[in-house]
């Protein structure tokens, strides 16, 4: 058995909600439109924030963003790292005014993240980086990278020279995706609540424009909380 760890620095998960004194002091004043305008704004700014970052993590593989290693050795269709975890990259909200930004396979699994066909924590390793590690018994073949399936066309190959090697040489492309969107969702958030939410929410609940002026949010920010753990174990077997 091989375990490999994660180094310290970065997350695979945040969740983020409005909960502030001045936000929550203007939706006071415009009632059920302010929390349902809010909401909205939220997702939407979420949501844009994911889709910049899903970009520039999926940008870091290069010419391998678009190679896809077809089915072999009883493992499915695979692609690049850095555009798996972009891929799994989603939103789940638990409720009106809070989500969570994620990549597991349901809100259960987000902590741990979007995992490799064999284990590994994947959104760990493209947020942290992997430390160099020994092999574990390899088989014969295994089944080819992108980028060795981009230059041969071979879907497996022979495990001789990583048997040889005995190691793993670890990863260090790393990209704190998590900690991007966390960071551009907050200064999202402060820059535009009263202009995206506070004041149309004014608007439909019958107030003027100087009046919805008024009713400014300013200062207002998201609570969020980034969630994983420091060192943790990657991958097994």
């Amino acid at each position: 058995m091989t375990q490999t760890f994660t180094r310290r620095g970065s997350y695979s998960e945040f969740t983020v909600n409005a909960d502030d004194k001045p936000l929550r002091r203007a939706l006071r004043e415009l009632q059920g439109k302010g929390e349902a305008q809010l909401d909205g704004f939220m997702r939407i700014g979420i949501t844009e924030m994911m889709e910049e970052v899903r970009t520039e993590l999926k940008s870091k593989a290069g010419s391998l963003a678009q190679v896809r290693v077809p089915p072999t050795l009883g493992y499915g269709r695979s692609t690049n790292i850095h555009v798996k975890v972009s891929n799994a990259l989603k939103l789940h909200k638990y409720k009106k005014l809070e989500y969570a930004v994620h990549t597991g396979k349901n809100i259960q699994d987000a902590a741990v993240g979007v995992l490799g066909q064999r284990g590994g924590r994947l959104a760990h390793i493209v947020a942290k980086g992997i430390d160099p590690f020994r092999y574990g018994n390899l088989p014969m073949l295994v089944m080819s990278s992108t980028r060795w399936f981009k230059s041969t066309g071979a879907r497996n190959w022979v495990s001789t020279g990583m048997r040889m090697r005995a190691s793993h040489p670890g990863f260090y492309d790393t990209m704190d995706y998590i900690g991007e969107i966390e960071k551009r969702f907050k200064r999202y958030f402060e820059e535009k609540v009263d202009v995206r939410a506070i004041y149309p929410a004014a608007i439909l609940a019958g107030f003027t424009l100087s009046q919805a002026s008024g009713i400014s949010a300013k200062g207002a920010s998201a609570t969020s909380k980034t969630g994983g753990t420091g060192i943790m174990a990657a991958r097994r077997g």
